[in-house]
Order: C-alpha cells, then sequence, then structure tokens
C-alpha cells in the first residue's frame, strides 16, 4: 500500500535492502579475490617445491657429511703416529 506523497526510494526497507545488497556484493568480491590469490599461491608452493625443495635437502645431507667430516677429521689430528 502506497502512501500518498512517499517514494519508494525514500523509505527505510528499501535503505534496508540497499545495505544487503551491498554486503553480499561485497562479500563476492572478496571472495574471488581471496580465491584468486590463494589459487597463486598454491602454484607458487608447487613451483617451490619442485624446484627449491630438493637442493635444500641436498644442502641439507652435504652440511650433515661435513660436519661428520670435520669431527673425525680433529680426531685424526690429534691422535699419535
Amino acid at each position: 500500500m502506497k502512501l500518498p506523497g512517499k517514494n519508494i526510494v525514500s523509505g527505510i526497507s528499501f535503505k534496508v535492502f540497499l545495505g544487503l545488497v551491498l554486503i553480499i556484493v561485497a562479500a563476492f568480491v572478496s571472495s574471488g579475490v581471496t580465491k584468486l590469490y590463494f589459487n597463486k599461491s598454491v602454484i607458487m608452493l608447487r613451483s617451490i617445491s619442485g624446484t627449491q625443495l630438493p637442493l635444500l635437502f641436498a644442502a641439507s645431507k652435504l652440511s650433515k657429511e661435513i660436519e661428520g667430516l670435520i669431527s673425525e677429521g680433529s680426531e685424526l689430528a690429534m691422535t699419535d703416529n
């Protein structure tokens, strides 16, 4: 029922409706942006784990081997020949 002299655009129900629409649009936009950046980070993580992670494991193994050689070398240097 429309009151004389009242426009539907100036009513409280229309303003509440616009507020809810704005909240829904903001939620959709933020979820889209989040999904986009999540997908980019998954791709980056896959490339890092495929190329740089094996090198990191090899460097860690080499470091442990060098520590063993250093400890054995100091024992050899202390022994009487």
